[in-house]
């Protein structure tokens, strides 16, 4: 805030843009979509920038990218990445084998978070950047608990569609 009591966009942009984005794209599933939402949540809490209170801008930022999203219809459409541009995170001595059963795991991972909604994604997301359940709780208008109980499901689905057997 400013000597004004308005909020300083630079350290507002700074502060969150990366959150805000990353928030968009596991949404959409798109990286130009995603700039897209962010350019938008950005040019909406300016435009707004009197109705909002310092303490909840992060908030403000994240349900405008969730509304948005929701208004839109938009679906993510996550592109799944070729084996070859994997190998970089692979041990290269593992052979074609590892490298194909890691890839194959990466995909089962990508296609688990895509059946996830979006809503559910964007909460797992919040929690993997190390938001605790009371500031998502804060920023989604949930219960502590109710944060807790969802995060402990969304893991769960997750876990039990990657230990599927592979084919």
């Amino acid at each position: 805030m400013d000597m004004d009591g308005l909020l300083d966009f630079g350290t507002v942009y700074r502060e969150h843009a990366g959150a805000v984005y990353r928030l968009a794209c596991v949404l959409t599933g798109s990286r130009s979509d995603a700039d897209d939402l962010t350019a938008e949540a950005f040019a909406r809490a300016f435009a707004g920038a009197e109705r909002i209170e310092a303490a909840s801008v992060r908030g403000y930022l994240m349900t405008t990218v969730r509304n948005l999203v929701a208004s839109s219809g938009r679906r993510p459409s996550i592109e799944l990445t070729e084996p070859d541009a994997v190998d970089a995170a692979i041990d290269p001595h593992g052979g074609p084998e590892q490298r194909f059963a890691l890839w194959q795991l990466a995909a089962r991972a990508h296609d688990a978070l895509a059946a996830l909604a979006p809503a559910d994604r964007g909460l797992l997301l919040c929690a993997l950047e190390g938001q605790n359940a009371e500031a998502i709780g804060a920023d989604l208008g949930l219960s502590p608990v109710n944060v807790r109980v969802r995060l402990h499901r969304i893991r769960r689905r997750l876990s039990e569609s990657l230990m599927e057997p592979l084919l």
